[in-house]
């Protein structure tokens, strides 16, 4: 008798065992086949995206920010703010149509660029620079020459091209409270674009020398440390590109790899080595390396005999590895900030990271004007309002 009852205990508990594993294996394979469809599946992925994910997003739910196109409003994005610059007035907004702060700016035409919580804004053709940090002012100045570009690392060091006499350029550099710690002047060749690295070591200079048949475009390698104690050394490497080739754009990403974009192709410097990591042909129609970690390339291929079909290649530079998006039709323009990129459709933008997954998808009935963007906030720009998503 104890025998019977103990055996059919044993058969109870195995049985809930049984049916325990059973639903386990039961929901990875519906999860597996969920990822899948999701991958694989165009339609299906609209329909998860749309009505499961709701990623989905119109004119109807969106935060709106009002703006008058007459006063010549000018807009960006940086950290998690939208900011909008009209009339020497910075207003900055987060996710309501009302601006969460406003700070006095004296500039009209302004140049930006942003990394991290740091906003630098120069007039362009001015004097004036401002460098915010979240919504402070952290400084200001009137720099001596006209202000043709500038720049910002993830620290708060800044560099400021300028025109001066006697120099195509000048660049000066400054820390993060505002203190010029030093000058790098260019008297033959003109500076394409300038970044400092994240540990604040180097900075890059991609410039271009006009003086020959054709157009040299070189990458110099600067040793901060250097530039303060011994400007004559300063350079400590300098790459020549190949004839011709037009560099059009430098990030320093993460690890303090440079990304070098020429109007033919992608290259990487890392470890005192320059290497070609994308070749532009015919099929490549926009690129960025504006990202952590990855190029992008949005390129055309056959997709059957008579179809062509568009994808977003996002490469990694650390180990080659590669996702990629197919796109609904040929985007108009591509937008790319940290991790995310935004394609723009025209009427409609898909929002995706790096690692190939739709963040959002936004719908309007009428033509998108621009488009600014970071990785948590991104704003939808019309003749007379902005619309904020949260990303």
């Amino acid at each position: 008798m104890k025998y019977y009852l103990y055996d059919q205990k044993t058969k109870k508990i195995n049985k809930k065992r049984l049916l325990i594993t059973i639903l386990i294996v039961f929901a990875i394979l519906c999860l597996m086949a969920i990822i899948i469809l999701y991958k694989f599946n165009a339609g299906f992925k609209d329909f998860f995206d749309k009505n499961i994910l709701k990623k989905e997003i119109t004119q109807e739910n969106t935060v709106k920010i009002e703006i008058n196109s007459s006063n010549n409003p000018s807009v960006y994005a940086y950290d998690k703010y939208i900011t909008v610059l009209s009339r020497n007035i910075l207003e900055i907004y987060t996710n309501s149509s009302n601006p969460d702060y406003e700070l006095e700016v004296a500039i009209t035409n302004p140049l930006y660029a942003s990394n991290n919580r740091f906003l630098v804004i120069g007039e362009k053709e001015g004097s004036k620079v401002y460098l915010i940090s979240e919504n402070n002012i952290i400084w200001e100045k009137d720099i001596e020459g006209q202000i043709l570009k500038v720049n910002v690392n993830e620290n708060g060091y800044v560099s400021i091209v300028i025109s001066s006499s006697g120099h195509n350029a000048v660049i000066i550099t400054l820390n993060p409270e505002g203190t010029e710690l030093f000058k790098t002047y260019l008297a033959t060749t003109y500076v394409l674009d300038v970044d400092i690295s994240n540990d604040n070591k180097y900075m890059a200079i991609a410039e271009a020398d006009t003086s020959g048949t054709f157009v040299q475009s070189n990458i110099k390698i600067i040793s901060m440390d250097l530039a303060q104690t011994e400007p004559f050394n300063s350079i400590i490497q300098t790459f020549k590109a190949d004839a011709r080739d037009v560099v059009t754009k430098i990030n320093y990403q993460t690890k303090n790899n440079l990304v070098c974009m020429y109007d033919t192709n992608i290259s990487l410097i890392q470890n005192e080595q320059n290497t070609v990591i994308k070749e532009f042909d015919n099929d490549v129609l926009f690129a960025d390396i504006n990202l952590d970690e990855y190029i992008a390339t949005v390129i055309r291929k056959p997709a059957n005999i008579i179809q062509l079909e568009y994808q977003l290649q996002m490469k990694n530079i650390a180990n080659d590895k590669e996702n990629i998006v197919t796109l609904e039709t040929l985007p108009k323009a591509i937008y790319a900030k940290d991790n995310v990129i935004a394609i723009n459709y025209g009427t409609s933008v898909d929002f995706v990271n790096t690692g190939g997954w739709i963040i959002k998808k936004y719908i309007s009935d009428q033509e998108i004007n621009d488009i600014v963007l970071n990785k948590n906030v991104a704003g939808i720009v019309y003749k007379d309002r902005i619309e904020l998503i949260n990303l």
